[in-house]
């Protein structure tokens, strides 16, 4: 490294012979072309002079020999750091891998659905297979295993209240699926994202099905209330993703390991968020199906769902977060569909002709400016604000004020 002291308005082009022969130290191996190179790898134009270069007292400048590879960008910023990390890539077997999930989640169902035999057995063969699955998952660092291990943590919560299924019995289920996947995330980081999303998911589950326990509610009720809590929860997925994961700005240590961490955590929020929403949107079209609930304010609430869901896609570049909002997304829409056409059978005609047309249109958006934008953004405000209001209507708030305030 040499200090020069170099006249800031003459032309790059003549300084460099001056400052070849001030700084080379081995001249007979020196090529003939050079250039002055940037931090950030951008080479100095050699026409116009240091000062309309922008090069400032103090710079440090590389000399490069002309056919040299460019530095290229440094990645001088923990924000890059951050963004640019991606998850370790899965390197599991896949027909195993799935194999084991469905035996797990399979098993669970039957104990779950089988009303006959002996309930004792039933819990003692899931924690069983809980206990040795999460023992598999934490001495195997085994993605599968850990999965195996929630589902049938999920049954054994499930068999501990006897003469189910009540309500109680599906909130000790989700406390239990979120109790282990929140355990097994201490040592089974390569399905870190997998556990976030089932403790988020199971956590919203659980406050959710809170309010049948202490009161009698409608199926409905309790799916406005679960997508609601959903909602709120992925709008505070980011700032949550950063401080589960240590990602402060007075931290700088270790940045690559706490952006992965950063990366699997948002994923699994957005992941259990998505999910939890779609099943209240589910459990609305049920309560208006099979339950009487109103039909408008279930299919409009379903609806908004839907579009929060979809519209909340394209602030994300993560092909399994924008996968899982998506899905979502479509799912409530479906819910929306089925509750509106169950409701108004004459009228289905006309609404599955405008299903189709946005179909159609889908597969050729329009391109985005900034008006379109600016109306992507308001609609998606609309349909945030209109979510509490419908979920009141749905879950009977409006009546309950109105018969409370008659005398």
């Amino acid at each position: 490294m040499v200090d020069l002291a170099l006249p800031s308005g003459t032309p790059v082009g003549e300084l460099l012979p001056t400052i070849v022969a001030l700084a080379r130290q081995h001249p007979d191996e020196s090529p003939l072309c050079w250039r002055l190179d940037r931090l950030s790898g951008a080479s100095l134009d050699e026409s116009i002079t240091l000062a309309e270069n922008g090069v400032h007292d103090g710079e440090v400048l590389i000399l490069a020999a002309s056919d040299a590879p460019a530095l290229g960008p440094m990645r001088w910023g923990p924000f890059r750091t951050v963004a640019e990390a991606g998850p370790p890539a899965d390197v599991s077997q896949f027909i195993p891998a799935v194999t084991c999930v469905w035996a797990a989640a399979l098993a669970s169902l039957a104990l779950c659905a089988s009303l006959t035999g002996h309930p004792s057995i039933h819990v003692l063969i899931a924690a069983i297979g809980t206990s040795i699955a999460a023992a598999m998952a934490v001495t195997g660092q085994s993605p599968p295993a850990a999965v195996a291990a929630v589902s049938l943590a999920v049954a054994t919560g499930f068999l501990t209240v006897p003469s189910g299924p009540d309500p109680a019995n599906v909130f000790l289920a989700a406390a239990a699926s979120a109790s282990m996947a929140l355990a097994l995330l201490r040592w089974a980081d390569q399905s870190a994202s997998t556990l976030v999303a089932t403790a988020t998911f199971s956590a919203l589950v659980a406050i959710a099905v809170i309010v049948p326990i202490v009161a009698v509610v409608p199926v409905a009720t309790v799916g406005a209330v679960l997508a609601v809590a959903a909602l709120g929860v992925l709008g505070l997925s980011g700032r949550m993703a950063i401080l589960l994961s240590g990602l402060t700005v007075d931290r700088h240590a270790d940045i690559d390991e706490r952006a992965l961490r950063g990366h699997a955590t948002l994923t699994g929020l957005v992941g259990g968020c998505s999910g939890a929403a779609t099943l209240g949107a589910v459990l609305i079209a049920v309560g208006c199906h099979r339950y009487g609930a109103p039909s408008p304010p279930g299919a409009g609430f379903a609806a908004v769902i839907g579009v929060v869901l979809l519209l909340r896609v394209r602030t994300y570049v993560d092909e399994a977060r924008r996968t899982a909002l998506a899905i979502g997304g479509l799912v409530s829409a479906s819910a929306a569909f089925v509750i509106f056409v169950t409701a108004h059978p004459a009228q289905v005609g006309w609404v599955s002709a405008v299903l189709i047309a946005i179909g159609l249109g889908a597969t050729r958006p329009p391109r985005l400016n900034a008006v379109t934008a600016r109306a992507v953004e308001v609609l998606e405000y609309a349909a945030l604000v209109a979510v509490v209001p419908l979920a009141c209507w749905v879950g009977g708030v409006y009546a309950i004020v109105r018969g409370v305030s008659l005398p």
